[in-house]
């Protein structure tokens, strides 16, 4: 991954390559989700990773620095057996077109992902019509004013039956920032762990996607989590059109 440096409007500057996801509040907000459009994408024989969401019947998007867990998708996830993901049943659980995945693991503001599923291989059904998808919505949320949700497939400190199940929380943004190379950098206070990689960003006023999760720092490296604003971000733009232009 490549490390950039970004001056923050605190007058000062941090290497940026990823850092873990973190809980921003006091204890951890995250609540049991049923959002039916994201999926858990992991390697094959795990059932932990990363978390996508659908955009199309087909298309979907994540993080770029989640490439190596683009082989599966996993809808409808059930709750941990001490702390260990189970897997999906087989109509819930899809393969990702590997032909497909276009990524960028740029850092902070340019780490993102967009591929696609392909048919569920024992329902023959594409997962779009099955669990439905989130549409974009190219939107600057204003700093601490919009209400922005995260659902994410993370680890869960204190349940660990609930650790790699979907688990919401909402939160503001508190810093965004574009730069002429097409980084959209969007600070929040949202709580993630790992495995909430790649999880969208939410408006809560509409229901749309408006980012992708990336990395983390609340109470480490840094004062906030981060994700890549799909507004002021035209490689991202044109990755998703192509890949709902090509059904």
């Amino acid at each position: 991954m490549k490390n950039i440096l970004i001056l923050l409007p605190t007058l000062f500057s941090i290497n940026l390559s990823a850092s873990i996801e973190s809980i921003c509040s006091e204890k951890d907000s995250r609540v049991q989700a049923y959002q039916k459009p994201i999926a858990r994408i992991s390697k094959v024989g795990s059932h932990s990773g990363c978390t996508a969401t659908l955009i199309g019947n087909y298309c979907a998007i994540t993080a770029g620095h989640c490439e190596d867990h683009l082989f599966k998708g996993e809808f409808d996830v059930p709750n941990s057996i001490d702390g260990t993901g189970q897997p999906s049943s087989l109509e819930n659980t899809f393969t990702i077109d590997q032909s497909s995945i276009t990524y960028s693991e740029d850092g902070r503001g340019n780490d993102w992902a967009v591929f696609k599923f392909n048919n569920n291989e024992i329902t023959s059904l594409a997962p779009g019509v099955v669990f439905g998808s989130y549409e974009i919505e190219l939107f600057e949320p204003k700093t601490q004013t919009d209400l922005l949700r995260i659902a994410g497939h993370g680890m869960h400190w204190r349940d660990n039956s609930l650790s790699y199940t979907l688990l919401s929380a909402t939160g503001f943004a508190d810093y965004i920032g574009y730069s002429e190379e097409g980084r959209s950098l969007l600070n929040h206070y949202i709580d993630t762990t790992p495995g909430t990689s790649g999880a969208t960003v939410i408006n809560t006023k509409t229901n749309k996607v408006i980012g992708i999760h990336g990395q983390g720092g609340c109470g480490s490296r840094s004062i906030w989590n981060s994700a890549t604003l799909i507004k002021g971000n035209p490689s991202l733009q044109n990755a998703i059109s192509k890949c709902l232009d090509n059904k």
